[in-house]
């Protein structure tokens, strides 16, 4: 739905018009690989910067947003330039000011556009005929303009400080789940006398850790076939997960939401195996292996055939000690040579890991928690300033919102 269809009156001051009217997109240019010179000029692909070349072929300022692969996503330019012939760039810029066209694009749907008229990626021609209002006063675009840009600017600065902290986790995960670096309640004898390392398979460990395989500790096993006659009930006894569950809202670490759950006697009629809660589920086959989801069951539950799960013996080890080393194992590397990809129970139960006890265990995965649920609600505070941002974009480029005259001047 265009803007001028979410408003019911178009405000004083404003106009509205096709869009080529103001806004001229231009097919970018080609450059291959082979003609590319080291330089500092950037080139702009459909999903943003991608290199760097000697020449630029457009002056700033401009928009560039995508004609073919990525659609959608929007970047302004502000230094000379090479659009690739992937985009689509705009430096024409009539009745909106480059800056007002950049938040603007953003509510246009190119996806709407890509294909269109038997034409192969998206079309400049039908987008120039889509229906755009905006207001005439370059001071009225100007005061929208610092508005979005100061909560682009707050979502940038969130996003920055989430990917310190997964860079500080990712580190920290490194150093505690190898031993290299100790807690401190764990790194000495009662006498004081700091643990040393030992030299081993796995390299230097701590002297009080034991090299393990994941056989040892627990036992892998695929999931259960899963017929479509039976599926899409939405309660039942058990939960059935799939691959696409893995998806879904709120099965973050853990496994919570189902799109399909089954009776007791269903689960007895089908032979579908019970899996305990605190199993820790992946996918076995097929290109999801790749993705190195991992997740924790929370309750007893199914999996359908395509999915596979360890169980652990916590009697030597605790659920979240090894969810993590397991996020930082990459089982891609251990699929069969075939045709589909797929995991072996018995390939991965040879793989070696080194274990504390499960007292140190415990504090590790503690420590990493707590960072996980930092990282977590700074996610779910970037996704709620997104909304915001959204929805000040609807207010404010539909003129639903008019911003005091203070601050149009």
């Amino acid at each position: 739905m265009s803007l001028l269809e979410l408003s019911k009156k178009k405000p004083d001051g404003w106009i509205n018009c096709e869009l080529g009217e103001v806004l001229t997109l231009q097919r970018g240019y080609d450059l291959p690989h082979r003609l590319r010179n080291d330089g500092e000029v950037p080139i702009i692909s459909s999903s943003g910067v991608s290199g760097r070349h000697d020449k630029a072929m457009v002056s700033p300022p401009g928009v560039v947003t995508g004609r073919y692969g990525t659609i959608g996503e929007i970047f302004y330019i502000n230094e000379p330039f090479w659009p690739l012939n992937t985009t689509l760039y705009i430096r024409d810029f009539r009745g909106m000011t480059p800056e007002y066209a950049y938040h603007f694009l953003k509510t246009i749907n190119f996806e709407a556009h890509s294909g269109k008229s038997g034409v192969p990626g998206v079309n400049r021609n039908d987008v120039h005929k889509e229906i755009v209002y905006f207001p005439i006063n370059k001071n009225e675009q100007t005061a929208i303009v610092n508005i979005l840009s100061d909560a682009d600017a707050l979502i940038t600065k969130l996003e920055k400080l989430i990917a310190k902290k997964q860079a500080i986790k990712t580190a920290t995960m490194q150093q505690l789940l190898t031993g290299r670096t100790r807690l401190p309640q764990f790194s000495k004898y009662p006498n004081g006398i700091l643990k040393g390392y030992a030299t081993g398979e796995l390299g230097h460990i701590p002297v009080d850790w034991e090299v393990v395989t994941c056989g040892e500790i627990g036992k892998f096993r695929g999931g259960s076939g899963f017929p479509t006659s039976v599926q899409g009930q939405t309660s039942g006894k058990y939960p059935f997960y799939k691959v696409s569950d893995m998806n879904n809202d709120g099965n973050g670490i853990f496994m919570s939401d189902s799109n399909n759950w089954i009776s007791s006697n269903i689960r007895k009629r089908l032979g579908s195996t019970i899996f305990p809660a605190g199993s820790i589920i992946f996918a076995k086959v097929g290109a999801a292996i790749f993705l190195e989801r991992k997740k924790i069951l929370t309750i007893p539950s199914c999996i359908d055939n395509n999915l596979a799960a360890f169980e652990l013996d916590l009697t030597r080890c605790e659920i979240r000690f090894i969810h993590y080393i397991l996020l930082n194992l990459n089982f891609g590397d251990y699929v069969s040579t075939t045709a589909l990809p797929s995991l072996s129970g018995a390939v991965l139960s040879k793989i070696k890991i080194v274990l504390p006890s499960i007292k140190e265990q415990m504090a590790i995965a503690s420590i990493l928690s707590d960072m996980d649920a930092e990282i977590e609600m700074l996610e779910k505070k970037l996704a709620k300033f997104h909304d915001i941002k959204q929805g000040m974009m609807q207010q404010l480029l539909t003129g639903r919102i008019r911003l005091p005259l203070g601050q149009q001047s």
